[in-house]
């Protein structure tokens, strides 16, 4: 715990310029802290420019009993009187985070780090290598961001699970052949923005020397953002534990054809010299695949059966063919749950989506068990803009909160600058908390509305100029389509009834079609368009 050095613990310092020196607040425990004790030290931290609850103006004494430090410069024009060599005396500490400790923020050296340490975080790390006085055994987290670090060097970390290197200016050294024998734990390795001359990710590196990546099996996530590599080399499908591969802003890239074996998630975005993405070389896993702002893509070959997300926003430069495969109604009927966004083809929904309605909303009843169905959204842009796209369900007049297969962040900020079109396939959806067994009527027909609302970047609601809607029912997944309608039945019905008692009253012949009171029967098979008074039909 810190406190003024020059007065009793119990007063508040009367200037900012008072001198503090550190313990570790674990040594109050037990203490009574209700007389205004912690109230006057969060006060002169504060006047300090301390922002949390165990920062640093002049580091002179270690603990045995610190296992947390959290380091956070709220005055940027503020220096540090650095004592390096008071770790040695923090054999409990586990987590050392340091956040905008930039080197014109320190006086003296870091000449030491625990062996204990489990999570080391800090950006604008200063010094170019480790000071670990040993092995760093239990070392599970590095994170080393806007460095100055020019090498690991040669420590063993066994329990090294993720090492995060990014946002570099200078050279940095990272040979793969001893990445497995440096840290047998990893899985988790994300090089971005860095230049990496050991790590082989250029095409200097790849033809001659990246022929194996038997060292890197344990991986489960990869990052190599903007590196220099035209194309993808097929030893990536070693790495049979990879499940996220993350490729954005590698702007010399222009073909991925190998994809590793178990892999769940790709992820190219603004890969501007990418134009072809081909999946049938290998077979794979693949459930989530983003290549938006990718503007010189023309075709996707072998779409995978568990795909879920493809997202393929501002790919203007898909070939004709490639778009009517994607949104081919056989591809949706083959696939799960999925969520398809490609920019407008021709600038119309597809004709297999029977129904069919201008605006961001459309309504159907059914009874028994949810329908198996597909929406799709056709969004007008007239200029760039920035959204996040919500679909929202109601249900006899409750709004249901859904559990979309979808992953989470499929959902997040969209940048527009053309049409485009959002289907989504919700063949097995679930309810929160029951809602099916509290909202549905079990033997009468529910109504649903099925909508799509836009926000802005900051979550106002965002009205759309040019907007249709589609709905689809999987007939295969139905039941019974004589349990889905289009219209109200309920209406259907009052008009039969009335048709009964007029029929049993009057002889007039019944008006013909066109007329204003034309009847609608056999709806579970049709889809209607309804145009002034009258309703114009189209079989399936």
């Amino acid at each position: 715990m810190a406190y003024p050095s020059s007065s009793s613990s119990s007063s508040f310092p009367s200037s900012s310029s008072s001198s503090f020196t550190y313990d570790v607040f674990l040594s109050f425990r037990g203490s009574d802290t209700r007389r205004g004790f912690t109230g006057n030290l969060y006060r002169a931290l504060e006047a300090k420019g301390s922002t949390l609850s165990l920062m640093m103006r002049r580091f002179k004494a270690g603990t045995e009993k610190i296992q947390i430090i959290i380091w956070k410069m709220k005055n940027y024009n503020d220096t540090i009187d650095f004592d390096g060599k008071a770790f040695k005396k923090m054999e409990k500490l586990k987590t050392f985070i340091v956040h905008d400790g930039k080197a014109d923020h320190f006086n003296g050296d870091l000449d030491h780090l625990p062996n204990g340490l489990r999570v080391l975080e800090w950006q604008y790390y200063p010094f170019p290598s480790l000071p670990f006085g040993s092995h760093p055994d239990k070392l599970n987290i590095l994170r080393l961001s806007y460095s100055c670090l020019k090498s690991l060097g040669l420590f063993k970390i066994e329990k090294l699970k993720e090492l995060t290197i990014e946002d570099y200016e200078i050279i940095f050294q990272l040979p793969s052949n001893k990445i497995r024998v440096m840290f047998p734990s990893l899985q988790h390795l994300k090089v971005d923005y860095t230049n990496v001359i050991s790590f082989h990710i250029s095409d200097e590196y790849i033809p001659a020397r990246l022929t194996s990546l038997t060292n890197l099996r344990i991986l489960r996530h990869l990052s190599l953002r903007q590196h220099h590599f035209t194309f993808v080399p097929s030893c990536i499908t070693e790495l049979h534990s990879l499940k996220e591969l993350h490729l954005s802003y590698c702007f010399s890239l222009v073909e991925i054809r190998w994809i590793p074996p178990n892999l769940e998630e790709l992820c190219a975005l603004g890969c501007n010299s990418l134009k072809y993405l081909d999946l049938t070389s290998s077979p794979c896993l693949l459930r989530t695949l983003q290549f938006r702002d990718c503007n010189a893509v023309e075709e996707i070959r072998g779409i995978p059966p568990t795909i879920q997300v493809l997202s393929a926003t501002n790919c203007t430069s898909l070939t004709d063919s490639c778009r009517r495969m994607l949104l081919n109604q056989e591809l949706h009927e083959e696939i799960g749950s999925m969520m398809l966004c490609l920019p407008g083809a021709g600038s119309r929904i597809p004709e297999w989506f029977e129904h069919c309605s201008t605006g961001h909303s459309l309504s159907f009843w059914f009874r028994g068990m949810f329908p198996a169905i597909s929406t799709c959204h056709l969004i007008g842009v007239e200029r760039f803009c920035i959204m996040q796209l919500h679909p929202k369900l109601n249900i006899n007049g409750n709004t249901v909160d859904m559990l979309f297969a979808f992953p989470k962040k499929s959902w997040s900020a969209l940048h527009l600058d053309a049409h485009h079109i959002f289907i989504f396939d919700i063949k097995q959806i679930k309810f929160k908390d029951n809602v099916d067994q509290l909202v549905l009527l079990e033997s009468e027909w529910n109504h649903a509305e099925f909508s799509f609302h836009a926000y802005d970047y900051y979550g106002k609601p965002k009205q759309l100029a040019n907007t249709q809607i589609g709905l689809h029912v999987f007939k295969q997944e139905s039941s019974n389509m004589k349990d889905i309608r289009f219209t109200n039945p309920y209406e259907i019905e009052r008009n039969d009834d009335d048709d009964d008692d007029r029929d049993s009253n009057s002889t007039e012949k019944p008006p013909k079609c066109g007329s204003t009171n034309v009847k609608v029967r056999g709806t579970e098979k049709l889809s209607c368009l309804e145009l002034g008074n009258a309703i114009y039909e189209r079989n399936n």
